[in-house]
C-alpha cells in the first residue's frame, strides 16, 4: 500500500511539474504573440500586412506606368538619328587628304538624309539627297550608298 501512495505521489509529482512547464511555455508564447501583433511604436500585424499590400498596389501601378513610358520612348527612338557613320575619300586625284566625305543621317526605319561634300581646290560642294525606308529619291554615288548601307548595318546590329 505504501508502494502505492508513493507511485501515486511521483506520477502527480511528474504531471505537475509538466504542467507547470506547459503553463510557462504558454505564458511565454502568449507574450511571443503579443510583441508579434503589437509591432512598432504600437501598429498592429494586421495594419502593417495592409500597408504592405497598399504599396505592393501602389508599386504596380508605377511599374504599369513604366512599362508604358519605355513602350512610348522605344516608338520615339525609331524616329531619331543615331551613330551616323560617315566616309572620308578623294574625290579628284589632284586634291589630296581625303578632304570629301559622305554621311548618313538616318532613322531606324530608314528615314532621313544623307548629306555628302566634294572639295576641290576651286570650291567645296554640298549635296543632300533624301531618303526614305532606306531608299534614296535621287541616284547616290558608291560612297553615299556605302554609308547609307552601314548606317541600315548600324541599326540591325541591335
Amino acid at each position: 500500500m505504501d508502494f502505492l501512495i508513493l507511485l501515486v505521489s511521483i506520477i502527480s509529482g511528474v504531471i505537475l511539474l509538466i504542467v507547470g512547464g506547459l503553463f510557462y511555455y504558454i505564458v511565454t508564447l502568449g507574450k511571443r504573440l503579443a510583441k508579434l501583433v503589437s509591432g512598432k511604436q504600437g501598429n498592429s500585424l494586421e495594419s502593417t500586412i495592409t500597408q504592405a499590400l497598399e504599396n505592393i498596389k501602389e508599386l504596380q501601378a508605377e511599374n504599369k506606368k513604366l512599362h508604358t513610358e519605355i513602350a512610348s520612348l522605344d516608338q520615339r527612338l525609331l524616329k531619331t538619328v543615331q551613330k551616323p557613320p560617315v566616309k572620308r575619300f578623294n574625290a579628284f586625284t589632284d586634291a589630296g587628304g581625303n578632304q570629301s566625305f559622305a554621311t548618313a543621317f538616318v532613322t531606324e526605319t530608314g528615314d532621313g538624309i544623307v548629306l555628302s561634300t566634294i572639295y576641290s581646290r576651286e570650291k567645296t560642294s554640298v549635296f543632300s539627297k533624301q531618303i526614305t525606308q532606306y531608299t534614296a529619291t535621287q541616284e547616290l554615288t558608291a560612297e553615299e550608298q556605302d554609308v547609307l548601307d552601314n548606317a541600315k548595318n548600324n541599326y540591325e546590329k541591335k
